[in-house]
């Protein structure tokens, strides 16, 4: 019994990577909004139903990349524990997240309602959870007197340059623009007005 629990479980896997793999290949040739359930079966040899029984809201299968972006940002920042010594710094460790975030306009929906069911929830609020707790850790590691006020703010900042900006076209418009709004949090005249990726303060 027990080794048939395992068998079912290994296809469980396999199915799931089979369908986000198919949703790679399949977003290098359109936007995710135009790719249908029936083409990401397809591509990935199963059935429709398949795909639904692991996502049951395509959105989610979106929300899987999403996580394990969220989750290479926070292992990026916890490596780096002078990432928020400077506004200019962190922006630069969370630029590859804003170039993520601009690459489909699907994601910036994705950020802003979770959509429409449960499952979204289910895969985005525990790593929204650690991203918070990472980005805190980072601030008061750098010796903020409110860390955690200033990870929300971080995260909130991340979610409007992405609306605003082309970063995937731009990230280094994108990297200044952050680090111009996180200078705020830092009030002894850390900002810049160039980013410097070693973490110093470039010259105006």
């Amino acid at each position: 019994m027990t080794t048939r629990i395992k068998g079912s479980q290994q296809r469980a896997l396999d199915t799931r990577a089979a369908i986000l793999a198919a949703v790679t290949r399949l977003l290098a040739q359109k936007p995710f909004d135009a790719i249908t359930i029936a083409e990401i079966a397809a591509e990935a040899g199963i059935a429709k139903g398949s795909v639904l029984a692991h996502f049951s809201e395509k959105l989610s299968i979106l929300a899987s990349f999403l996580a394990d972006e969220l989750n290479t940002t926070c292992v990026r920042l916890a490596a780096d524990p002078q990432s928020a010594t400077t506004p200019q710094r962190l922006a630069a460790a969370l630029t590859p997240l804003l170039v993520y975030l601009s690459s489909d306009r699907a994601l910036l929906r994705l950020l802003a309602t979770d959509g429409d069911g449960t499952q979204c929830h289910d895969i985005l609020d525990p790593v929204m959870a650690q991203a918070h707790q990472t980005l805190a850790g980072s601030f008061a590691a750098a010796g903020h007197a409110d860390p955690s006020l200033h990870a929300e703010v971080t995260l909130a900042f991340i979610v409007h340059v992405a609306v605003s900006q082309e970063c995937a076209a731009a990230p280094q418009r994108a990297t200044l623009s952050l680090a111009r709004l996180l200078g705020v949090l830092y009030p002894n005249g850390k900002s810049a007005s160039h980013p410097d990726l070693t973490g110093g303060v470039a010259p105006g």
